[in-house]
Formats: structure tokens, C-alpha cells, sequence
């Protein structure tokens, strides 16, 4: 277990994931990098996620209807391991996944994942 600095929440598992196994998928709304500058600059850019150069996902109002649960994933930034103190790791990854002209991003387990364990991703 690891105390997360950052939130008072984030995803959690409750099922046992293998590696490489799909967690959750991203939902929002597909902008370009002007729109999503733009939503950063009014507070609203901390649920976006860069796609491609130019376009880009924005999971804002999504996230907070609680209809996209992948951005509750936390990063593993400014998180500790409660008993060594250490920084925790990433435990999933985010894939982008072509599939039939439409993008899906995935949440993958990077590694088995037990039950009640916290989801943490790393954000570029």
C-alpha cells in the first residue's frame, strides 16, 4: 500500500487483472491541440490526454458525469509506498488502439494487478 499526495480518490481495482489484460477505457470528447490549449488556459485541461500531435481527448465533463472511470487513474507521481517511504510505480499503461478508423484508449494492466489495488498510470 502507498499514501498518494495528490487526490482524495482514484480507480481501484475490484477484480484481479493479468498482465496486458483491458482495464477500463477512456471516453470524451476528441479536440484539436488548439481547443485543448485553450481549455487548458480556462482550467479545464487536467483530463486531457494527447492522442497524436494534432488531436487530442478531452475526459473533463466525462470524468465528472462519472461516465469515463479511467480518469480516476491516478499518476504515480508525488505517491509513496507507506512502509519503505519509496516512490510508487505505474502498474498500467494507457494504449492507443486503431481499430476500424475509430480510436479507443485503453487502460492495459502493466503487470498482475490484485483486487482493491489502486490503478496508477503515467500521464505524458
Amino acid at each position: 500500500n502507498y499514501i498518494n499526495n495528490n487526490r482524495n480518490e482514484g480507480l481501484f481495482s475490484h477484480l484481479h487483472y493479468k498482465e496486458n489484460e483491458v482495464i477500463t477505457c477512456y471516453r470524451g470528447e476528441f479536440i484539436t491541440s488548439q481547443i485543448a490549449n485553450q481549455r487548458m488556459l480556462d482550467g479545464k485541461g487536467n483530463h486531457i490526454i494527447k492522442v497524436t500531435n494534432s488531436k487530442y481527448l478531452d475526459c473533463y465533463a466525462t470524468r465528472k458525469a462519472y461516465i469515463c472511470l479511467a480518469s480516476l487513474a491516478n499518476s504515480p507521481f508525488n505517491c509513496n509506498y507507506l512502509v519503505s517511504h519509496s516512490p510508487a510505480k505505474a502498474n498500467a499503461e494507457i494504449v492507443i488502439d486503431n481499430v476500424n478508423h475509430i480510436v479507443y484508449l485503453k487502460v492495459i494492466a502493466g503487470t498482475n494487478i490484485l483486487p482493491h489495488t489502486e490503478i496508477l498510470v503515467t500521464y505524458e
